[in-house]
């Protein structure tokens, strides 16, 4: 007997993200939201 599928009600904030988004566009979000602002990055030069 096959195993059967999660409801999204059961499921966790990450099963979600890997359902609902291809893994490019989800390596494309964390690399976007770990990037600093740009006034942080000019700070750091002088």
């Amino acid at each position: 007997m096959p195993n059967r599928k999660k409801t999204a009600r059961e499921m966790n904030d990450v099963e979600l993200e890997k359902r609902i988004f291809p893994k490019r566009v989800l390596d494309e979000l964390k690399r976007v939201a770990h990037e600093q602002p740009e006034k942080q990055k000019q700070q750091k030069k002088k």
